[in-house]
């Protein structure tokens, strides 16, 4: 298991923003857990390395679209 803390531009508030991307990683294969937080401006995900990289948790984060 490993965590990873990665640093998100652009989250304009939590509801709908962080939110959004929080599911988002909680659904993407070899997380555990995801924590998105507006006021840090930080993700804290937990997650199997042998699964999934850093980089495409990475593209989960910048391809979630929010309206």
């Amino acid at each position: 298991m490993s965590i990873a803390v990665v640093g998100i531009e652009g989250i304009v508030r939590q509801e709908g923003c962080a939110d959004k991307i929080t599911l988002n990683l909680q659904k993407a294969a070899g997380v555990v857990s995801a924590m998105v937080s507006y006021e840090t401006k930080e993700a804290l995900i937990e997650f199997k390395p042998n699964l999934v990289p850093v980089l495409a948790l990475k593209s989960v984060i910048t391809n979630t679209k929010v309206k």
